[in-house]
Protein backbone atom coordinates (compact mmCIF):
# COMPACT_ATOMS: atom_id res chain seq x y z
CA UNK A 1 0.00 0.00 0.00
CA UNK A 2 2.88 2.20 0.58
CA UNK A 3 4.15 1.77 -2.75
CA UNK A 4 1.23 2.50 -4.29
CA UNK A 5 0.78 5.68 -3.22
CA UNK A 6 1.82 8.90 -4.63
CA UNK A 7 3.93 10.44 -2.30
CA UNK A 8 7.81 11.09 -3.15
CA UNK A 9 10.00 8.46 -2.73
CA UNK A 10 13.52 7.91 -2.53
CA UNK A 11 16.37 5.43 -1.91
CA UNK A 12 19.43 6.15 -0.24
CA UNK A 13 22.44 3.61 -0.23
CA UNK A 14 25.46 2.76 0.35
CA UNK A 15 28.53 2.66 2.74
CA UNK A 16 28.22 6.15 3.71
CA UNK A 17 23.84 6.14 3.82
CA UNK A 18 23.85 5.92 7.94
CA UNK A 19 26.43 8.98 7.88
CA UNK A 20 24.86 10.93 5.55
CA UNK A 21 21.13 10.65 6.63
CA UNK A 22 22.60 10.79 10.28
CA UNK A 23 24.00 13.99 9.38
CA UNK A 24 20.69 15.46 7.23
CA UNK A 25 18.04 15.10 9.32
CA UNK A 26 17.58 15.69 13.29
CA UNK A 27 15.82 13.06 14.77
CA UNK A 28 17.52 9.44 15.56
CA UNK A 29 17.77 7.40 12.05
CA UNK A 30 15.91 3.34 12.74
CA UNK A 31 18.58 1.29 13.93
CA UNK A 32 17.15 -2.28 13.05
CA UNK A 33 15.78 -3.17 9.66
CA UNK A 34 12.73 -3.00 9.08
CA UNK A 35 12.22 -0.34 11.17
CA UNK A 36 10.39 3.29 10.68
CA UNK A 37 11.01 6.76 11.56
CA UNK A 38 9.55 9.80 10.93
CA UNK A 39 12.51 12.40 10.61
CA UNK A 40 13.13 15.93 10.16
CA UNK A 41 15.96 17.76 7.92
CA UNK A 42 15.99 21.57 9.46
CA UNK A 43 16.85 24.64 7.61
CA UNK A 44 19.48 27.66 8.55
CA UNK A 45 17.04 28.93 11.17
CA UNK A 46 16.24 25.57 13.01
CA UNK A 47 12.87 25.46 11.34
CA UNK A 48 11.86 21.97 9.55
CA UNK A 49 12.62 22.11 6.15
CA UNK A 50 12.09 18.33 5.38
CA UNK A 51 10.07 15.77 6.55
CA UNK A 52 10.91 12.03 5.72
CA UNK A 53 9.49 8.90 6.87
CA UNK A 54 12.67 6.72 6.72
CA UNK A 55 12.29 2.65 6.65
CA UNK A 56 16.01 0.91 7.19
CA UNK A 57 16.15 -1.97 4.10
CA UNK A 58 19.39 -3.03 5.04
CA UNK A 59 22.40 -1.81 6.65
CA UNK A 60 23.36 0.36 3.93
CA UNK A 61 20.04 1.17 2.57
CA UNK A 62 17.21 3.10 3.12
CA UNK A 63 13.64 4.08 2.01
CA UNK A 64 12.56 7.50 2.38
CA UNK A 65 8.90 8.89 1.83
CA UNK A 66 7.65 12.65 1.69
CA UNK A 67 4.98 14.58 0.57
CA UNK A 68 4.55 14.50 -2.77
CA UNK A 69 4.09 17.81 -3.90
CA UNK A 70 7.47 19.02 -2.22
CA UNK A 71 9.21 16.41 -4.05
CA UNK A 72 11.38 18.59 -6.22
CA UNK A 73 12.33 20.80 -2.95
CA UNK A 74 12.76 17.26 -0.77
CA UNK A 75 15.04 15.60 -3.01
CA UNK A 76 17.41 18.50 -4.72
CA UNK A 77 18.01 19.39 -0.63
CA UNK A 78 19.23 15.97 -0.14
CA UNK A 79 21.44 15.71 -3.44
CA UNK A 80 22.57 18.96 -2.58
CA UNK A 81 24.42 17.97 0.81
CA UNK A 82 25.42 14.72 -0.55
CA UNK A 83 29.00 13.76 -0.13
CA UNK A 84 30.92 13.53 -3.43
CA UNK A 85 32.91 10.69 -2.35
CA UNK A 86 30.00 8.12 -4.52
CA UNK A 87 29.57 6.45 -1.16
CA UNK A 88 25.95 7.57 -1.15
CA UNK A 89 23.44 6.65 -4.19
CA UNK A 90 20.32 8.61 -4.32
CA UNK A 91 17.77 6.90 -6.19
CA UNK A 92 14.44 8.75 -7.47
CA UNK A 93 11.63 5.81 -6.82
CA UNK A 94 8.75 8.44 -7.24
CA UNK A 95 8.04 7.55 -10.79
CA UNK A 96 8.52 4.04 -10.69
CA UNK A 97 6.39 3.54 -7.61
CA UNK A 98 3.19 4.72 -7.78
CA UNK A 99 2.42 5.41 -11.37
CA UNK A 100 -1.01 3.43 -11.22
CA UNK A 101 -2.28 6.14 -8.21
CA UNK A 102 -1.02 9.18 -10.57
CA UNK A 103 -2.80 7.17 -13.60
CA UNK A 104 -5.82 7.15 -11.65
CA UNK A 105 -5.97 11.03 -10.86
CA UNK A 106 -5.10 12.24 -14.20
CA UNK A 107 -8.07 10.04 -15.81
CA UNK A 108 -10.71 9.90 -13.34
CA UNK A 109 -9.87 13.52 -11.20
CA UNK A 110 -11.67 16.02 -13.16
CA UNK A 111 -14.76 14.37 -13.43
CA UNK A 112 -14.63 13.76 -9.82
CA UNK A 113 -14.13 17.51 -9.38
CA UNK A 114 -17.09 17.77 -11.45
CA UNK A 115 -19.42 15.38 -9.71
CA UNK A 116 -18.60 16.71 -6.52
CA UNK A 117 -19.53 20.88 -7.53
CA UNK A 118 -22.77 19.74 -8.79
CA UNK A 119 -23.51 17.18 -6.19
CA UNK A 120 -23.68 14.54 -8.30
CA UNK A 121 -23.31 11.42 -5.49
CA UNK A 122 -21.84 9.06 -6.02
CA UNK A 123 -19.20 10.38 -8.11
CA UNK A 124 -19.56 8.50 -11.96
CA UNK A 125 -16.12 6.60 -11.92
CA UNK A 126 -17.31 5.15 -8.36
CA UNK A 127 -20.89 3.48 -9.77
CA UNK A 128 -18.98 1.62 -12.58
CA UNK A 129 -16.15 -0.34 -12.65
CA UNK A 130 -15.04 0.14 -15.67
CA UNK A 131 -14.45 3.79 -15.35
CA UNK A 132 -11.28 2.43 -12.69
CA UNK A 133 -9.92 -0.19 -15.60
CA UNK A 134 -9.38 2.58 -18.46
CA UNK A 135 -6.43 4.73 -16.68
CA UNK A 136 -5.00 1.17 -14.94
CA UNK A 137 -5.00 -0.22 -17.85
CA UNK A 138 -3.26 2.50 -19.83
CA UNK A 139 -1.13 3.29 -16.86
CA UNK A 140 0.09 -0.15 -16.55
CA UNK A 141 1.01 -0.24 -20.51
CA UNK A 142 2.70 3.06 -20.45
CA UNK A 143 4.98 1.83 -17.47
CA UNK A 144 5.92 -0.92 -19.34
CA UNK A 145 6.32 0.40 -22.85
CA UNK A 146 7.47 4.00 -21.93
CA UNK A 147 10.70 3.84 -24.02
CA UNK A 148 8.79 3.07 -27.12
CA UNK A 149 5.69 5.60 -25.93
CA UNK A 150 8.15 8.36 -25.87
CA UNK A 151 9.60 8.31 -29.10
CA UNK A 152 5.82 8.77 -30.12
CA UNK A 153 5.52 12.01 -27.86
CA UNK A 154 3.74 14.03 -31.19
CA UNK A 155 0.83 11.32 -31.81
CA UNK A 156 0.63 10.68 -28.38
CA UNK A 157 0.36 14.79 -28.24
CA UNK A 158 -2.69 14.61 -30.72
CA UNK A 159 -4.43 11.87 -29.35
CA UNK A 160 -4.12 13.40 -25.61
CA UNK A 161 -6.29 16.33 -27.38
CA UNK A 162 -8.67 14.42 -28.83
CA UNK A 163 -9.56 12.98 -25.47
CA UNK A 164 -9.07 16.70 -23.32
CA UNK A 165 -12.25 17.91 -26.16
CA UNK A 166 -14.18 14.84 -25.37
CA UNK A 167 -13.60 15.52 -21.54
CA UNK A 168 -14.73 18.80 -21.29
CA UNK A 169 -17.90 18.35 -23.85
CA UNK A 170 -18.71 15.49 -21.59
CA UNK A 171 -18.47 17.46 -19.07
CA UNK A 172 -20.31 19.86 -19.84
CA UNK A 173 -23.17 18.58 -20.97
CA UNK A 174 -23.21 16.60 -17.93
CA UNK A 175 -23.49 19.82 -15.85
CA UNK A 176 -26.09 21.06 -18.35
CA UNK A 177 -28.54 18.48 -17.00
CA UNK A 178 -27.82 19.37 -13.71
CA UNK A 179 -29.30 22.75 -14.71
CA UNK A 180 -26.57 24.92 -14.70
CA UNK A 181 -26.45 27.57 -16.90
CA UNK A 182 -24.22 27.94 -20.41
CA UNK A 183 -21.28 29.92 -18.68
CA UNK A 184 -20.87 27.43 -15.42
CA UNK A 185 -21.66 24.48 -17.79
CA UNK A 186 -18.61 25.60 -19.69
CA UNK A 187 -16.53 26.19 -16.85
CA UNK A 188 -17.11 22.98 -15.76
CA UNK A 189 -16.07 21.29 -18.62
CA UNK A 190 -12.94 22.57 -18.37
CA UNK A 191 -12.21 21.01 -14.82
CA UNK A 192 -13.65 17.94 -16.05
CA UNK A 193 -11.00 18.14 -18.89
CA UNK A 194 -8.21 19.50 -17.11
CA UNK A 195 -9.00 19.00 -13.53
CA UNK A 196 -7.11 15.77 -13.22
CA UNK A 197 -3.26 16.65 -14.56
CA UNK A 198 -3.61 19.71 -12.31
CA UNK A 199 -4.08 16.92 -9.72
CA UNK A 200 -1.50 14.65 -10.98
CA UNK A 201 1.34 17.37 -11.15
CA UNK A 202 -0.05 18.91 -7.63
CA UNK A 203 0.82 15.15 -6.30
CA UNK A 204 4.19 14.44 -8.06
CA UNK A 205 5.18 17.81 -7.38
CA UNK A 206 5.90 19.29 -10.79
CA UNK A 207 4.94 22.38 -12.06
CA UNK A 208 7.59 21.90 -15.11
CA UNK A 209 7.07 25.66 -17.14
CA UNK A 210 5.63 28.98 -16.54
CA UNK A 211 5.63 31.24 -19.29
CA UNK A 212 4.47 35.11 -19.46
CA UNK A 213 4.38 37.95 -22.37
CA UNK A 214 6.45 40.19 -19.69
CA UNK A 215 9.17 40.40 -17.41
CA UNK A 216 9.17 38.01 -14.58
CA UNK A 217 10.36 40.42 -10.91
CA UNK A 218 13.54 38.94 -9.35
CA UNK A 219 11.54 37.88 -6.53
CA UNK A 220 9.62 35.37 -9.47
CA UNK A 221 13.01 34.56 -11.11
CA UNK A 222 14.33 33.35 -7.47
CA UNK A 223 11.52 30.97 -6.63
CA UNK A 224 11.43 29.58 -9.84
CA UNK A 225 14.99 28.55 -9.58
CA UNK A 226 14.79 27.04 -6.16
CA UNK A 227 11.43 25.21 -6.65
CA UNK A 228 12.75 23.86 -10.13
CA UNK A 229 10.64 25.72 -12.42
CA UNK A 230 11.23 26.68 -15.58
CA UNK A 231 10.27 30.19 -16.12
CA UNK A 232 10.10 31.78 -20.03
CA UNK A 233 9.22 35.72 -19.63
CA UNK A 234 9.11 37.90 -23.24
CA UNK A 235 6.75 35.60 -24.91
CA UNK A 236 6.78 36.74 -28.70
CA UNK A 237 5.49 34.18 -31.39
CA UNK A 238 8.86 32.54 -31.84
CA UNK A 239 11.12 34.61 -29.09
CA UNK A 240 11.27 34.28 -25.64
CA UNK A 241 13.77 34.79 -22.45
CA UNK A 242 14.41 31.69 -20.39
CA UNK A 243 15.16 32.94 -16.57
CA UNK A 244 15.71 29.40 -15.15
CA UNK A 245 16.12 25.59 -15.27
CA UNK A 246 16.25 25.40 -19.47
CA UNK A 247 16.94 21.88 -20.02
CA UNK A 248 13.49 21.32 -20.59
CA UNK A 249 12.73 23.48 -23.59
CA UNK A 250 14.72 21.74 -26.32
CA UNK A 251 16.07 23.42 -29.63
CA UNK A 252 17.36 26.49 -27.65
CA UNK A 253 20.78 28.33 -29.12
CA UNK A 254 22.65 30.56 -27.35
Amino acid sequence: LLDMTAFAKCRIAGSGAEAFLDYLVANRLPKKVGQIGLCHALNGNGGVHSEFTILRESEDSFYLVSAGAWQRLDHDYIRRYMPRDHSVQFTNLTGAIGVLVLAGVTGLGGGFLRDVLIDAAPPAALQDWRYLMVPVAAGLVTFLYHPALGRMERLVNVFDAFGLSLFCVAGALKAVDYGLGPLPAALLGMATGIGGGMMRDVLAGRVPVVCAVSAPSSLAVEFARESGQTLVGFLRGDTFNVYSHPERITGLSD
